[in-house]
């Protein structure tokens, strides 16, 4: 069985770099052999991942090699996604950010702040795009984006442009995956609330989204608020979902209402550009509430917003059936 696992990693590995060039073929090869170890032994480090002292030395030249970039390794397994993409009608495209923590790596170098002041944490931010088909089946990254934080926290200033912000890489991301889909493929992009940037919906344009709103923003002027608009419809229907399990709070059932209904997005007024600068955007708003949460547990709550039109309770389930796939790049991290 170990010898079947070994060579199907081996296959997996020569054709998933496929195409890779360092400009020099023994360099191309290492990398394979590299590769082949490592998918052999997923949950090994380096060190017991290759074995014999001369092939981890082998492994740390390899990485320390100018002529090897991130960008160059990664090539083909997107390629291979976008080739994954073509298999399929519709895939969902997820972002979302995640911390790569070195503060116990006290000796390695160059090394950011991935929290506040007093938490004293170092390391990587990443920003990545996972492609799954509708029913979950992942089929490969399509952006990844690793970098370091210069200070402690986000210092998304107001004064800042857009593209000097933490926040632009959704719509980076976003921009790279719509030019990347092949034809008479459907991709609807999933994200949290740090996704619910204006920009984004605007640069989303017809290709659909479903993201979970943080902003409480500003609709149309005799309603105000995109909160006290969603509370004055009506529930359509009910379901029953599961939660996962929450620090002390074990896994459970819930039982939430669903209402929906149409909004259009005022612009936000920038310091930097007029209000003038964006067009209105119209949005379906679905509301996922927990209608009996146990005592003391606050309550399962989604806003999502989608360009995707909903009509009805059917319509409403189908864009949260959607949205929980983000769960799918949790699970990858």
């Amino acid at each position: 069985m170990f010898l079947e696992d070994t060579a199907l990693s081996l296959s997996w590995s020569r054709q998933e770099f496929s195409g890779l060039d360092f400009g020099d073929r023994r360099l191309n090869d290492r990398f394979i052999d590299v590769a082949d170890a490592l998918a052999s032994h997923p949950e090994s480090t380096i060190n017991a991942a290759c074995g014999d002292w001369s092939s981890v030395k082998a492994a740390y030249r390899l990485f320390d090699n100018e002529k090897v970039s991130s960008a160059q390794i990664l090539a083909p397994h997107f390629e291979r996604t976008v080739d994954g993409m073509s298999a399929y009608r519709r895939v969902f495209a997820i972002q979302d950010k995640t911390y790569l923590d070195y503060t116990d790596h006290r000796s390695t170098q160059g090394l950011g702040s991935i929290g506040t002041k007093s938490q004293k944490r170092w390391g990587f931010v990443k920003h990545t795009t996972l492609l799954v088909s509708e029913s979950g089946v992942p089929l490969g990254c399509l952006t990844d984006k690793v970098w370091v934080r210069d200070g402690f926290g986000v210092k998304d200033h107001k004064s800042k442009c857009l593209e000097e912000k933490e926040s632009y890489r959704w719509i980076e991301a976003l921009s790279a995956v719509k030019a990347a889909t092949p034809e008479g493929v459907e991709v609807i992009f999933l994200s949290d609330r740090e996704s619910d940037i204006y920009e984004f919906f605007v640069e989303a344009g017809e290709t659909p989204f479903v993201i979970r709103a943080a902003q409480d923003r500003c609709v149309d002027a005799c309603v105000g608020k995109l909160s006290e608009l969603v509370r004055r419809q009506e529930g359509v229907g009910e379901f029953q979902t599961e939660v996962a399990r929450r620090g002390n709070q074990p896994a459970r059932q819930a039982t939430v209402r669903v209402r929906f209904t149409i909004a259009t997005l005022r612009p936000p007024r920038r310091r930097s550009s007029g209000a003038e600068a964006f067009p209105t955007v119209e949005v379906s708003v679905v509301w996922v509430l927990e209608t009996d949460p146990p005592d003391g547990v606050k309550p399962l709550e989604w806003l999502l917003l989608t360009n995707v039109k909903v009509s009805n309770f059917s319509d409403a389930l189908q864009r949260i059936d959607g949205y929980k796939q983000r769960w799918q790049i949790e699970v990858y991290f």
